[in-house]
């Protein structure tokens, strides 16, 4: 059994005072951090948002950045995307035959996540009526209750502050 003087007498003394009106400081700083902690990059509720701070997209969500979605879609909106979780963002680039890098450096990349996102809220309902929707790259995707672009769709109606969002089985490439 430790003894409890001894305890006490390890602990560090309180500093008298606070610099800076009482704050705390701290001369080390986060290398890396996740979305909203220090130093590290803070989403919002927005489409883009909430995509970019789910863990499971988080190739997706860089791939939106490197198209200049980040900045679209955190807009007014309404905004739809029909986003993928990395597994299925690393099978595309098995179907390509490319690595993680060399398919986040792929000249089709933009267009492929452009065609995953739409102007405008397409939601449930909207996928049951069937037809066509048209990206952000400007092609008609065909839509409906299950599937967008003949991809499955696994789970729909996810909330975002300027639109609305559906996770789909398979990249479109």
């Amino acid at each position: 059994m430790m003894n409890s003087s001894l305890v006490r007498s390890a602990r560090p003394a309180a500093p008298a005072a606070r610099p800076l009106g009482g704050r705390r400081t701290s001369l080390v700083r986060p290398l890396h951090a996740k979305g909203g902690e220090e130093g590290g990059a803070s989403f919002g509720n927005d489409v883009y948002g909430t995509i970019a701070s789910n863990a499971n997209f988080m190739i997706f969500g860089s791939a939106m950045q490197k198209a200049g979605l980040d900045k679209v879609l955190t807009g007014e909106g309404p905004f739809t995307v029909f986003a993928v979780d990395d597994d299925a963002m690393n099978q595309a680039a098995q179907k390509l035959g490319l690595t993680k890098l060399e398919f986040m450096n792929h000249p089709t990349l933009v267009e492929m996540v452009k065609n995953m996102c739409v102007a405008g809220k397409v939601d449930s309902g909207a996928l049951a009526a069937g037809g066509n929707v048209t990206s952000l790259a400007g092609f008609a995707v065909p839509v409906s209750a299950g599937s967008y672009g003949g991809k499955s769709i696994q789970k729909t109606d996810i909330p975002a502050g300027n639109g609305i969002l559906h996770k789909i089985s398979e990249a479109l490439i």
